[in-house]
């Protein structure tokens, strides 16, 4: 008896092997082009989304110079790819904010002017020495596996600036206030610096809070240049390029051109030239972002008034805020003693001497050992001081 053969089963399998196969060859595909470009797209929805948290995180410093209140703002810093089924994808990314190291602010050629309303004359510390001021600026880096060429982030002066490799492009928050601008009735030009301490670093592939917090009552001194010779400068630590500070001026991002006579970016310093025939409302803010910030401390005596019998003054910080805790002082009675009559006690700021009961000509010093009779630390009440 002849047998024939059948060869239905073979078909089926091989049917099934070739399917399969398709099938292995579809996901290799997909997760060899798909999976990147979804990746891709992910980051790149990300790198808008974090930068909309930065336009916030300056909007929250803002408010809270404003106010003084305290902001908490949430910031998305890294990447969570989808996780499908069959397919590999990578782990989260983790972005990095961080302040970067500090740098020093100077004012130079700058003097108070004393306000004959209130009688209240801040030139005791405002008179022509170069004051400093140490400041940071707050980063933003990625760190995505798929998109290249993307931007770093870099947060100062308001001005939220997003570096690429081969361009700078500015973005503003709502609230943004230039440097330099004028104020409600033009009648002066405002100079409003925020300086910005702490030490902030967070990686983290999560959303993370960082709370801006003023520290400063933020006293407004009127100002103007302290020679004929020379312009009212700011110096401003800067990780902006000289172009990016020029073209900015036309919208008035960075500082607005009335008041402005010249502005060269070198070695990481934005020098700004103003007019030194006009006056300027100066209004210096503190904001602590992180850890190990430092305190304003006592810079300066502040002569509130005298009238022949009481003179009344304040104990200053560098911000031209009253100093609100205990200041040791001193007392000199004597224009050629240099050693200290008397010590005191500034407990709340501010203090009211006697002169009818003392010696008409006095000195007050928050430093013991007194060098001149202008030092910025010292009032000197007819004389009263070592010259």
């Amino acid at each position: 008896m002849t047998f024939c053969s059948d060869n239905r089963g073979q078909s089926l399998q091989v049917g099934a092997v070739l399917l399969f196969g398709f099938l292995v060859l579809a996901l290799t595909l997909f997760q060899a082009e798909a999976v990147p470009e979804e990746n891709k797209q992910v980051e790149f929805d990300h790198s808008k989304e974090v930068a909309d948290d930065l336009v916030g995180l300056y909007g929250a410093t803002f408010d809270t110079v404003v106010d003084g209140e305290p902001r908490t703002v949430s910031i998305t810093l890294g990447t969570d790819y989808n996780d499908r089924l069959f397919f590999v994808y990578p782990p989260p990314s983790a972005g990095t904010l961080r302040t970067t190291e500090s740098r020093q602010l100077q004012f130079h050629n700058v003097t108070a002017i004393e306000d004959l309303d209130t009688n209240q004359s801040f030139d005791n510390y405002w008179r022509n020495e170069t004051r400093n001021y140490t400041t940071r600026a707050i980063t933003y880096s990625p760190n995505y596996r798929e998109l290249h060429g993307t931007a770093d982030y870099r947060l100062e002066y308001g001005v939220l600036a997003a570096q690429y490799p081969e361009t700078t492009q500015l973005r503003l928050a709502d609230s943004h206030q230039p440097i330099i601008g004028n104020t409600d009735d033009d009648a002066r030009t405002e100079i409003n610096l925020v300086v910005v301490d702490g030490d902030l670093q967070k990686i983290s592939p999560n959303t993370e809070t960082v709370i801006p917090e003023r520290v400063t009552e933020s006293t407004t001194v009127r100002v103007t240049n302290a020679t004929n010779t020379s312009s009212l400068t700011l110096a401003l630590p800067t990780g902006l390029s000289n172009a990016t500070w020029d073209t900015s001026n036309p919208d008035g991002i960075l500082y607005n051109r009335p008041s402005v006579e010249n502005v060269t970016v070198n070695g990481g310093v934005a020098e700004i030239q103003l007019d030194g025939g006009s006056e300027y409302d100066l209004t210096l803010h503190k904001v602590d972002i992180g850890i190990n910030a430092t305190a304003p401390t006592p810079r300066y005596l502040r002569k509130v008034s005298y009238n022949g019998t009481h003179a009344t003054f304040e104990v200053r910080d560098e911000f031209n805020d009253r100093v609100d805790r205990p200041v040791d002082g001193w007392v000199y009675n004597s224009s050629t003693n240099e050693t200290a009559a008397d010590d005191f006690e500034v407990v709340d700021g501010k203090r009211t001497h006697n002169m009818t009961e003392l010696n008409s000509s006095l000195c007050f010093t928050i430093e013991e050992d007194v060098v001149n009779a202008t030092a910025s630390e010292t009032i000197d009440i007819n004389d009263g001081c070592p010259a």
